[in-house]
């Protein structure tokens, strides 16, 4: 086996596999080729067998299996020569030892590079395509940068030119420098420092050559976890509507909007990504917009005011009576009048909405305060107008839910 590591381990015969095996791959017969380990689990079938032959020699080492080509399947290098094996060959109980000298070449190969036959051996070939992927990126160019993915994401929504257009607006991608690739077999990854506005970035991107052609192709993409605590709301990325816990996205920078017309997005609202690594959009919540302000607080005066013009004990809002009280006074149903003190007035006319944790879409006034009672009342057999009370209720905390149309107010 040919390999950039002076340690990587010689070719070992494998009797439960009935294969050749080193560096955590098989060899495949059928293909001529290399394959991992994990799809040559199986042992082959066990082959005719001739006594006279001895058994290591029917089980030929993958890198003589060509006359007109010494070492394993795969481009043909440069070869440092060296003397190989000596097998001995007993022939129908004669014993004669026939010497066969196999000549195993081992290419020298620069360092970072991986296995001949089980990937692209070639170290600038994996510099290339993350060269590729950023360049592409940097031109706003979807379908060149996808193709240098060693495989597709699962969601693609993100990921195409309009997209990446606006984050070249915001923050463009360039000055890209590609270090050394440290590869090892099927992966390994690729040292870049490239800009993204004026922020320089160091980092390394994932490679692998896992794909049928064995060529290397960038890992993958980032992935942007969506805030929840807006996710109720319809939301967009650099444009683009959005959906779901998580999106995959390129290199770049990434605004996430609303085009709700009653609410805003405060908070870190931008995020720069710059590698393929999970990031998420903390800090992002829902607040009013003017509109939402304004029907937000139309909404909890016309509950407040349909709450006080109620005659009755039980008024719906928290600011109910007793129809008996604890010296036998009783009240008298339909006669009850209730009047905001002056601080909750002052407190109802400059409403300010408070978010409710875990839903975006309530908004909440906090307490409002105290609400004065009148009714008239009847002690000892003698109805009275205009009792007062000693204990007024103070009115609580009233829910707007923008989650339907109109909203609805609620009160806590």
């Amino acid at each position: 086996m040919t390999t950039g590591d002076q340690n990587s381990p010689a070719p070992q015969w494998n009797e439960s596999l009935g294969r050749w095996t080193a560096n955590g791959h098989a060899w495949d017969d059928a293909t001529q080729r290399w394959v991992p380990l994990s799809a040559a689990a199986a042992p082959l079938a066990p082959e005719a067998t001739d006594p006279g032959i001895d058994a290591g020699a029917r089980h030929t080492d993958p890198r003589a299996l060509r006359s007109e080509h010494v070492g394993p399947p795969g481009p043909s290098r440069p070869r440092r020569l060296r003397t190989g094996a000596i097998v001995g060959l007993s022939l129908g109980g004669v014993g004669v030892l026939a010497v066969v000298a196999l000549v195993i070449g081992l290419a020298v190969l620069p360092r970072g590079t991986t296995t001949p036959g089980l990937a692209d051996s070639s170290s600038a070939s994996a510099a290339d395509v993350v060269r590729t992927y950023l360049e592409a990126v940097a031109e706003a160019d979807a379908e060149t940068a996808l193709a240098q993915l060693s495989s597709l994401p699962s969601d693609t929504v993100l990921l195409t030119d309009d997209v990446l257009e606006k984050s070249r607006q915001l923050a463009p991608v360039g000055d890209i420098e590609i270090g050394e690739p440290v590869l090892s077999g099927y992966t390994g990854h690729v040292p870049v420092t490239f800009s993204i506005g004026e922020s320089r970035q160091q980092t390394t991107f994932p490679v692998d050559a896992w794909g049928e052609d064995e060529k290397w192709g960038v890992g993958s993409p980032a992935t942007l976890s969506l805030p929840g605590s807006v996710d109720s709301l319809p939301l967009a990325i650099n444009g683009q509507a959005v959906t779901g816990d998580s999106v995959h996205a390129f290199p770049g920078t990434y605004e996430i909007t609303t085009d709700s017309p009653l609410f805003a997005l405060a908070g870190p609202t931008t995020v720069t990504l710059r590698d393929a690594d999970w990031q998420t959009l903390s800090g992002v919540e829902a607040v009013l917009s003017p509109d939402g302000l304004q029907r937000f607080r139309t909404a909890v005066t016309d509950a407040v005011n349909a709450c006080l013009a109620s005659t009755a004990l039980q008024a719906g809002c928290g600011v109910d009576i007793r129809a008996v009280l604890d010296d036998g006074t009783k009240v008298i149903d339909g006669t009850v009048t209730r009047t905001l003190g002056g601080e909750a007035a002052t407190r109802l006319a400059n409403l300010e909405p408070i978010s409710t944790y875990g839903a975006p879409l309530q908004m909440s006034t906090g307490i409002i305060g105290r609400v004065d009672l009148t009714a008239d009342c009847e002690k000892d057999g003698v109805r009275m107008s205009g009792c007062r009370f000693t204990l007024n209720p103070s009115l609580g905390s009233a829910i707007v839910d923008f989650a339907v149309d109109p909203p609805v107010v609620r009160w806590d």
